[in-house]
């Protein structure tokens, strides 16, 4: 947690890019899933501040410790899968006029069902 930070300033801070989202894809074993245009279907928080623990060396590089935050992001939830390998794409681009909240990312997934 960053210091001075309450409650209501991470929920603040985790909202302040929800505008300017505008490209939002997926698919899944090269099968595209419709309807991500919508900016509200697939949305999601987590509704209130939890605790959360960072280990050392996690990916991120964040100092070890507790704290608390708050997730908010988009969401995709599939039906099941039936055994074997699947691919999940992703693909996200935020682009904000003033370049605050610009972030995008493109990413495979390989899931194995057993």
């Amino acid at each position: 947690m960053q210091p001075g930070y309450d409650d209501a300033s991470l929920v603040k801070e985790a909202l302040v890019c929800n505008g300017f989202s505008n490209k939002r894809e997926a698919e899944i074993d090269g099968v595209k899933i419709v309807g991500l245009d919508d900016k509200y279907t697939y949305r999601t928080n987590s509704s209130r501040v939890f605790n959360v623990t960072i280990v050392e060396g996690n990916i991120y590089n964040i100092k070890a410790g507790t704290g608390r935050a708050f997730a908010d992001g988009w969401s995709v939830f599939l039906k099941p899968l039936e055994p074997g390998e699947h691919k999940l794409h992703l693909v996200g681009h935020i682009v904000d006029p003033s370049g605050a909240c610009d972030s995008e990312g493109d990413v495979n997934w390989i899931i194995r069902v057993k």
